[in-house]
């Protein structure tokens, strides 16, 4: 039996959900399940990488970045690395508490798509599908497709981790 202090989940485990859910999105960009899952796992992976190994771990902080002395701190040197990172926080979140809407009723959007379909939006963006699958629309009239996106975010948390070596070798 496992002490109390162990967790049901371990970092391995997060990170291999993480690569697998993307893997499964990239099969099929059309599935809202497959991204959101992506989406919530690689956002808060950053999380698994402050508390269980960068935290305690001086030497480790300073050698990624001399300014990593908290998890503030450690925030902004990841967005500063993978810019869709804070597409990814917007999406994660917000998915989770979307206001449904007619893209044409949005205000503040620069462009109005003709879509009729229904699509969920927050504060600074929308998503919704188009030919390649699914996308995210920003205020800056951005069209951002997520599978780009997260190809980025999951590049990013690949080579962080290897170059840190932060995963157990077998």
């Amino acid at each position: 039996m496992k002490n109390a202090q162990s967790s049901l989940l371990d970092f391995q485990q997060i990170y291999d959900n993480m690569i697998s859910e993307y893997e499964d999105f990239e099969k099929n960009t059309n599935s809202l399940r497959h991204a959101i899952n992506f989406a919530l796992l690689a956002y808060h992976f950053r999380e698994w990488v402050w508390y269980t190994k960068l935290k305690e771990n001086s030497n480790l902080k300073k050698n990624i970045s001399p300014s990593l002395e908290t998890k503030h701190n450690f925030n902004a040197y990841v967005i500063s690395k993978c810019p869709f990172f804070k597409n990814l926080r917007e999406f994660a979140n917000y998915s989770k508490h979307c206001i449904i809407a007619d893209m044409k009723s949005l205000k503040g959007f620069s462009s109005s798509p003709n879509w009729d379909e229904i699509n969920c939006t927050w504060e600074n963006a929308a998503f919704t599908w188009d030919y390649s699958g699914l996308i995210i629309i920003t205020k800056k009239d951005e069209w951002i497709s997520l599978l780009d996106g997260f190809e980025g975010v999951k590049t990013f948390w690949v080579n962080f981790v290897n170059e840190h070596s932060l995963l157990k070798t077998k």
